[in-house]
């Protein structure tokens, strides 16, 4: 049998003399949230590398066009930080792309949202 007992903004509920606390307001039974694909960062860095090396870019010039500073580039490139989106959209415009086109990457290896 399951006692409900108010503590705070939530219910203690006893099951089987197992204290569990439970919301009010969600009941975690009944919600399913779909577990989305994770973001493909691994893509988006190796498009970064592509596209600079296409361009024939330095992190220097890039760094000159991009008003980041070169290490920022190289830790983007090589994974070591993910960067903002402020970051990225610099990156795009450095290198004479759409944000668009670097932010797919994301979605490689699964089905981007319709």
């Amino acid at each position: 049998m399951a006692l409900g007992l108010p503590v705070g903004g939530a219910v203690l509920t006893r099951i089987v003399n197992e204290p569990v606390l439970r919301s009010r307001f969600v009941d975690c039974q009944s919600v399913r949230v779909p577990r989305l694909p994770e973001p493909n960062h691994e893509a988006l860095r190796h498009e970064l590398s592509r596209l600079r090396a296409e361009k024939r870019l330095t992190y220097d010039k890039l760094a000159e066009l991009t008003g980041l500073s070169r290490t920022v580039l190289i830790n983007l490139e090589h994974g070591t930080t993910r960067g903002s989106l402020d970051t990225w959209h610099r990156v795009a415009h450095g290198l004479g792309v759409p944000l668009g086109s670097l932010m797919e990457q994301l979605c490689h290896g699964h089905r981007p949202p319709s």
